[in-house]
């Protein structure tokens, strides 16, 4: 929003919005309501600033206990003087718990919006420095403070959110890293053996290679939840949104999902399994996803792609190249109705996303080819194995060492993910074999939408 005409066009529509719709859409908007609005303050004109204003007095009228009940998670309009009669209202509402206060602020900064993550760590920043005597001793007990390892763990996966890889501008990423390095910083060196800041593994173990209706239908909606709808939301780009759009729709049709569940949704209990996976789904997916339930998006462009030579991976291709080059291919390879339909609706999805998608497809598609391939298919995936174990520098041209070090790294990264995935069902399916109730492992093993 740098033109000053579209930045106020644009507050000015999201204000009449914020004026229209449900309640409950407008509790879920807030957080990055505010957060606009403190982004762009300095940047609106005069009028818009009073259409803000207006909007503010507003949603705390019709929309007061709301607003009471989520306080603590709104950022803060400390320093803007106009807005300064809010700030005291979220002053006595806020929780006066410094443990809790940080917990809050740490949660918003891992937020799928870069706006609302940039604003909860300028906040998170301040916060600390505040409050640096409190964070060096619940840093620095025998036990530890849980919430200590829960800020290192957003801040660290905020600095891996917004790497190099990711499609939003380059000063936005380093802003973000700068100021996730700074609060690192004050909070202090910490004992990683007694601060826990490990991110759990949630990931989806595919048994039956798509040959299991239930499991694929689970992971599908896995999918679309910890991924699709992550990358909607955080998407800059009007045309990587369009095609998302299309995808998370083929997708819930693959799930066997229609508007059906959003008719039954109060019903109480749920009808059918098909209303327990939607149910069970989190709000935030629930309400991104509703209206693709019923959407008729299209996609007329088909996705081209020739026949690669392998080792695709090399010294001269970027990690994003060799991996779109890569998923596609595997794409083509793909056997079974469920398996096909499902790699069908992700190809549209391959060139111009988020790498993120990419990283999560590559496991699955590389252990399906390696069941259900030829040898001719799967000796390519050990010569681009191979190829990326052992990089070569390519012969007779000049080429910047420190991008081979950088491009074999994450490549390597990702090359290890796939062998752990494929070493977890290994050990997960010998697990099952063994088990005299391997149904009751099994739906413990992977992630089950449906009701129990």
């Amino acid at each position: 929003m740098l033109n000053e005409k579209t930045r106020s066009m644009a507050f000015n529509a999201w204000a009449t919005m914020m004026s229209i719709i449900s309640p409950e859409d407008v509790t879920l908007l807030l957080c990055l309501t505010f957060s606009l609005i403190i982004k762009y303050w300095t940047t609106l004109s005069v009028t818009t600033q009073e259409h803000m204003v207006a909007m503010l007095h507003k949603l705390f009228a019709n929309h007061l206990q709301s607003i009471k009940e989520v306080a603590g998670s709104l950022p803060s309009f400390q320093g803007i003087e106009k807005l300064s009669e809010f700030e005291e209202k979220f002053y006595k509402w806020r929780t006066r718990d410094t443990r809790e206060r940080l917990r809050l602020l740490a949660t918003r900064c891992s937020d799928e919006n870069v706006v609302v993550v940039e604003i909860a760590l300028q906040e998170l920043k301040s916060f600390l420095k505040e409050n640096e005597a409190y964070i060096q001793s619940a840093a620095g007990n025998e036990i530890p403070d849980q919430v200590i390892s829960e800020v290192i763990r957003y801040l660290l996966d905020a600095c891996v959110k917004y790497n190099d890889k990711t499609d939003i501008a380059l000063e936005k990423k380093a802003e973000i890293r700068d100021l996730c390095a700074i609060c690192l910083g004050t909070i202090g060196a910490v004992d990683t053996n007694r601060v826990d800041s490990q991110r759990p593994s949630h990931d989806f173990i595919l048994l039956h290679n798509f040959d299991q209706p239930d499991e694929s239908t689970n992971f599908g909606l896995y999918f679309l939840e910890v991924r699709l709808v992550k990358s909607f939301l955080s998407a800059t780009d009007t045309h990587a949104q369009s095609f998302l759009s299309h995808a998370m729709q083929e997708m819930l049709k693959w799930c066997n999902l229609d508007d059906y569940v959003l008719l039954r949704a109060s019903a109480e209990p749920a009808t059918s399994e098909k209303q327990n996976r939607w149910n069970n789904l989190s709000d935030t997916a629930k309400n991104t996803l509703a209206p693709f339930l019923s959407s008729v998006y299209k996609v007329t462009s088909l996705v081209a792609h020739g026949k690669p030579n392998y080792p695709i991976f090399s010294s001269t291709i970027t990690y994003r190249a060799w991996l779109v080059e890569w998923i596609l291919d595997l794409c083509t390879k793909v056997r079974g109705q469920q398996a096909t339909t499902f790699f069908e609706i992700c190809s549209r999805i391959i060139k111009g996303q988020d790498v993120a998608i990419h990283e999560f497809l590559l496991p699955y598609l590389i252990l399906h080819v390696i069941v259900s391939g030829t040898d001719t298919e799967r000796e390519e995936i050990s010569k681009e194995l191979q190829a990326v174990l052992d990089p070569k520098a390519p012969a007779g041209k000049p080429f910047d060492p420190d991008i081979l070090r950088r491009s074999c790294e994450v490549s390597l990264i990702s090359l290890f993910r796939c062998i752990d995935h494929i070493d977890t069902l290994r050990r997960y399916s010998f697990w099952l074999t063994t088990c005299q109730d391997g149904r009751l492992k099994e739906n413990v093993i992977t992630h089950n939408y449906a009701s129990n």
